[in-house]
């Protein structure tokens, strides 16, 4: 039965990619593969597999982790009163107020950081200059690994963890450790969907190729010349900066308009209300129209659900965050996707069909990028923001 199961097509299209089932294996029968279009997939050795059914248990496809409530039990803005802090995060640099609550106990932090071949990867940062690589967007699939394993093994030697990242990686998690742990703070994202970090890897290459010199960073989420908002960021490693709007960016328009997200996302059961992490971070976009009295919000502002007592007892710590109070009701408003994932586009497959198959640049050029009308619009966005900074910085 568990073999025809993993063979369906069905269960696979709807793999998150977790490698819940891989880790709680304890025959070594599952292996986990990168497909065609770079997302990652199990494979079972059905030799090996001696149909004990923990896979199944442990696969949030088939199993959802049970909440400890329906909905959050309170949401706020908020933002780090550290300044730089603020500066360099996404939004507004709740991350790292929670990640140095962790260190200062003596604990582990887990995140998404590239590595030097810009493999999007989970690790374990124990200092906090460590975390600073989890920081920001990163708009790829991250491969957990190992990560689960490792987090049971910090909590059975009594470490506090806090671990981060898509819903469907929480739920994962959740289901490998089978029951909550006192130790255990986890933080999900309010996820758009994740394109394959293969696809950006190849936009790394043809950039790259392009400028014949290779890149030290890149951010699609930079503070320097707008504030908060999709300002891509290149730093090259003969030290030169490069600026461009997010969008004109294939691999980052090909997620905008949700065209290159793995096809699990297109029908994500957790892109919905209650959610999987203790916490949920997200954009607080528009704050001023829905929280009164707030001022200071050009450097970025978190919008937080609160979804469990643990979730509650952790904020109540920070004492170099400020809070304003806000509702569910707000939160689904600003954030459409704590209710719903994205729709699938119909040239989906076929872009991922010619990814692998085309010069990326033609590709991108005739599959992904805006119509001219787009980037007019972009630049004409751009413009007046240049105008009117200022009032954000009040």
């Amino acid at each position: 039965m568990l073999k025809n199961i993993a063979e369906t097509k069905d269960l696979m299209e709807r793999c998150y990619g977790c490698r819940a089932c891989e880790q709680i294996c304890k025959n070594n029968a599952i292996q986990i593969i990168l497909n065609k279009e770079g997302f990652l997939y199990p494979q079972i050795d059905i030799n090996n597999c001696i149909e004990c059914r923990l896979c199944i248990n442990v696969c949030p496809v088939l199993e959802h982790p049970k909440q400890e409530n329906d909905k959050p039990l309170k949401v706020f803005a908020a933002w780090s009163k550290d300044h730089k802090r603020r500066e360099f995060a996404t939004s507004g640099g709740m991350f790292f107020e929670i990640a140095q609550k962790t260190i200062q106990k003596g604990g582990v932090v887990f995140g998404a950081a590239y590595d030097r071949n810009w493999n999007l990867e989970h690790s374990k940062a124990e200092t906090l200059e460590g975390c600073v690589k989890f920081c920001g967007s990163k708009y790829a699939q991250s491969n957990t690994k190992l990560t689960y394993s490792e987090v049971k093994q910090y909590l059975e030697d009594g470490r506090f963890v806090y671990y981060t990242g898509t819903p469907c990686q929480i739920a994962g998690l959740k289901n490998f450790l089978k029951s909550d742990h006192p130790y255990l703070i986890t933080s999900d994202i309010v996820c758009h969907g994740t394109p394959s970090n293969l696809l950006f890897k190849k936009e790394i290459l043809w950039r790259e190729t392009q400028k014949g010199k290779r890149i030290e960073s890149l951010s699609y989420r930079n503070k320097d010349r707008f504030g908060w908002g999709y300002d891509c960021k290149i730093i090259w490693y003969n030290g030169k900066i490069e600026y461009e709007d997010s969008c004109n960016s294939p691999f980052f328009n090909g997620f905008w308009e949700n065209k290159t997200l793995r096809k699990s996302c297109y029908a994500c059961q957790f892109a919905s209300i209650p959610r999987m992490g203790d916490i949920t971070l997200a954009d607080f976009w528009g704050v001023k129209k829905h929280v009164k009295r707030i001022r200071h919000t050009g450097k970025g502002v978190s919008m937080i659900l609160v979804n469990s007592k643990k979730g509650e007892q952790l904020l109540q710590t920070l004492d170099n965050v400020e809070f304003h109070n806000s509702d569910l009701h707000t939160a689904l408003s600003v954030q459409a996707h704590l209710s719903r994932p994205v729709k699938q586009p119909a040239s989906r497959n076929r872009i991922y069909d010619e990814a692998y198959t085309e010069e990326y640049g033609h590709f991108a050029r005739y599959n992904i990028v805006s119509s001219r009308i787009a980037e007019l619009k972009r630049h004409l966005r751009n413009f007046i923001k240049r105008i009117i900074l200022w009032k954000y910085w009040k």
